[in-house]
C-alpha cells in the first residue's frame, strides 16, 4: 500500500460516520398531534410545539410530518380521533 492509497483509506475512514449521520437525519418522522379545543382557540399550543421541534432540528415538510385533530372541546371524541391517528 503506498502513501496515497493509506491517506484514501483513511479519509474514507473518517467520512462514513457522516455518512451514517446523514442517512439518520433524512428519515420523515410522523407525529400525530391530538388536541382538545378548535384550531383557533389552541393554535398557540401548536405553534409553540412547531417552535420547539424546530429548535431541535425539525421541520415541517423536510425531516417531519404532523398530523393534527381537533376535538372541539368534545373529549368524547378523543378515542375515535386517536384510532384515526393511528391508522
Amino acid at each position: 500500500m503506498n502513501r496515497r492509497d493509506a491517506v484514501l483509506a483513511l479519509l474514507a475512514l473518517g467520512a462514513t460516520p457522516f455518512a451514517v449521520l446523514a442517512q439518520q437525519q433524512s428519515r420523515i418522522r410522523r407525529v400525530g398531534i391530538l388536541l382538545g379545543g378548535t384550531p383557533a382557540a389552541s393554535r398557540h399550543l401548536l405553534d409553540a410545539f412547531v417552535q420547539g421541534l424546530g429548535e431541535l432540528g425539525y421541520a415541517e415538510g423536510k425531516n417531519l410530518i404532523l398530523e393534527t385533530r381537533w376535538a372541539e372541546g368534545k373529549i368524547e371524541r378523543f378515542p375515535a380521533l386517536a384510532t384515526e391517528l393511528l391508522e
